[in-house]
């Protein structure tokens, strides 16, 4: 096991309506330590979306249900603190699907798992909204519209610009 102790909210039973008391609870929880070509991840900002409360229910839905006893399911920015990577070193920030839980395990070349780009003037937080996945997504609808109106435009060196390599990833241009 790793040095960590993990401290996760998880499902115990499913929500009957509204959440109510021990439907989540916080359980401590070791840390698996990684194995070759893994890391350890301490979670920094953990995204809260509208669509978790319907995977707490147990139907399929475009996702699948959270398990009863697993972390409640969540996108983060987190700081890499162990690592048996070529891929990601100690330190390297990364968004990925952890789970509301301090330290999560998994392989480096995951999919869903990003390595961010520090920039100047942009929040770590950003990365879960208009520089993440919900921006990403917001960005390659507006740039396919733009594309097909003004073909010969192109976005200048502003906030768009760390997204491109993400867009590239995410959609076929």
């Amino acid at each position: 096991m790793s040095e960590y102790t993990n401290r996760a909210v998880v499902l115990r039973q499913r929500p009957q309506g509204e959440i109510q008391q021990g439907d989540l609870v916080l359980e401590e929880r070791p840390v698996r330590s990684p194995n070759e070509g893994e890391v350890v991840a301490q979670v920094l900002w953990l995204s809260l979306d509208p669509y978790m409360r319907p995977r707490m229910n147990d139907a399929k839905g475009y996702m699948d249900p959270i398990g009863i006893d697993e972390p409640i399911v969540g996108e983060c920015v987190a700081r890499i603190v162990e690592s048996r990577s070529d891929e990601l070193k100690v330190g390297d920030l990364v968004t990925c699907y952890s789970g509301w839980q301090e330290y999560v395990t998994f392989p480096a070349n995951a999919p869903m798992v990003y390595k961010i780009q520090e920039r100047d003037n942009v929040p770590l937080q950003a990365y879960l909204g208009v520089a993440g996945m919900p921006g990403c997504l917001y960005a390659a609808l507006f740039l396919r519209t733009t594309q097909r109106i003004w073909p010969a435009w192109r976005p200048r060196s502003t906030c768009l610009e760390p997204l491109i390599p993400r867009l590239s990833t995410a959609f076929s241009w």
